[in-house]
């Protein structure tokens, strides 16, 4: 997986990723901004936007870490986050002009699909992956290897049950009629695999977090300041997984922009600012400008 990631997202392609990114996410919100809704479908709010760009901006500081070849694998899983953000909201407001807010034809329950589906990757990389890969890039150890094994099961599992299963497109907005791709005889099987996992990603994604403890303890002077950088950005991520901070607009759009502006402050004051150049001193060997690793 990582050097399918390597090879697909390099220093003279992560700018396309990522402007690519931007531009399918701007034009599935104003497609699904502007376009009739199916009876049941929530509107878009301001969180809904202060989400996207929260991912859009995590992705552009991908591109800086990939550009720099500092952390590249974060940097790396950062951009791919990034454009399967922009992919889930192309395809649900294609979806959304589809159907025109009356009875949805195939290719637009097609399109409502696979934003369903491309959610699953989405949400492992941006919970599991900084945890994994920060402040090096790399994985502690090829100890942990078998967790990303685990969590690339889980989410393979979870989007296989999600594309066969039967029954509603959206339990949530029945006018989305039945999946098209729901085999009857597969009932069973998909629901077994959405169990599997459903139990993979709850056992990997947590299990993540352990990766910093690791760090924190075997990390020291500038190494260690990083994680503790680390630590107070993603916090406001983890609170916010496990907690239910009620239905307020606002409460969500304050909770949405701490979640993301920590996130993103803690990782790139600690990759590129003073914690960041106090390692490049004392790693990188003299006359080399940046950080390798």
């Amino acid at each position: 997986m990582n050097d399918a990631a390597r090879r697909m997202v390099q220093p003279s392609s992560a700018p396309a990723w990522f402007a690519g990114a931007v531009v399918a996410t701007a034009v599935g919100i104003t497609l699904s901004a502007t376009t009739a809704r199916l009876p049941g479908t929530e509107p878009l709010t301001v969180e809904d936007a202060v989400d996207a760009a929260g991912m859009m901006a995590l992705g552009g500081l991908g591109v800086v870490l990939v550009r720099r070849g500092i952390a590249t694998g974060l940097g790396r899983a950062l951009v791919v986050t990034a454009a399967l953000a922009g992919s889930i909201w192309l395809c649900g407001g294609l979806a959304d002009v589809l159907a025109d807010g009356s009875r949805p034809p195939l290719v637009a329950q097609l399109l409502s699909l696979a934003s369903a589906v491309l959610f699953v990757p989405n949400f492992v990389l941006l919970f599991a992956a900084p945890p994994l890969l920060f402040p090096t890039g790399r994985l502690p150890s090829p100890r942990w290897r078998w967790l990303v094994v685990a969590a690339v099961s889980g989410t393979v599992a979870s989007m296989v049950s999600l594309l066969f299963a039967p029954g509603a497109l959206d339990d949530d907005v029945p006018a989305w009629g039945k999946n098209p791709l729901g085999v009857e005889a597969l009932d069973g099987l998909t629901s077994a695999l959405e169990v599997v996992g459903l139990v993979l990603l709850i056992g990997s994604v947590p299990a993540s977090l352990a990766a910093v403890v690791v760090r924190l303890v075997r990390y020291h002077d500038a190494r260690r300041v990083q994680m503790w950088w680390f630590v107070a950005g993603f916090a406001p991520m983890v609170v916010g997984l496990f907690t239910d901070l009620g239905g307020s607009p606002v409460a969500e759009v304050i909770s949405a922009l701490v979640i993301f502006g920590g996130l993103l402050g803690g990782m790139a004051w600690a990759l590129l600012g003073a914690p960041g150049h106090h390692v490049a001193q004392h790693e990188v060997p003299p006359g080399a400008w940046r950080l390798q690793l």
